[in-house]
């Protein structure tokens, strides 16, 4: 038997959840666009996006200068977001939450040949339109055991 559309859970909560988001400022991405962006099933961030807005929105200043972090550090400030599991789901979203709130810091090799750590921030908190907003349904991720794949209803990306 066929599920009536109005009994359908895209139809009642997924659809107005969207066009609700988008309304806040969240861009459409479709599941194709997210995957070709993630790489792999097994990525759960937008790369090119957060190495993008990583560059655009962190800088350090050193003697009344603005320098750019170096593309080694902004990598590294990518991996270290994508938290491994090893010590549990609550754990690891505990990680992931701190780097978020707080950024990381990075030590960059100084003009004058010292090195300084600086901090990386992965969202703009001051200005909040700085950052970029997607939204995607039905994103499927990779199970860590390798198992299959789950996927969520909606899920946004800052």
């Amino acid at each position: 038997m066929a599920r009536e559309k109005s009994y359908d859970e895209r139809y009642i909560s997924q659809g107005p959840a969207i066009e609700v988001l988008q309304k806040l400022g969240y861009q459409y991405l479709s599941k194709e666009e997210t995957e070709r962006m993630r790489g792999n099933l097994h990525h759960v961030l937008l790369t090119t996006v957060l190495e993008e807005k990583l560059k655009e929105l962190n800088s350090y200043e050193y003697q009344g200068q603005i320098y750019n972090f170096s593309e080694s550090n902004i990598r590294q400030a990518i991996r270290d977001l994508d938290e491994p599991l090893t010590n549990g789901l609550v754990k690891t979203n505990e990680v992931i939450y701190e780097t978020i709130m707080n950024g990381r810091s990075y030590t960059e090799f100084l003009p004058d040949g010292s090195k300084k750590s600086f901090t990386i921030q992965y969202i703009d908190w001051n200005n909040i339109e700085n950052n970029v907003f997607h939204v995607v349904e039905e994103c499927e991720v990779e199970r860590m055991d390798g198992r299959g794949t789950v996927r969520p209803d909606i899920v946004l990306f800052v």
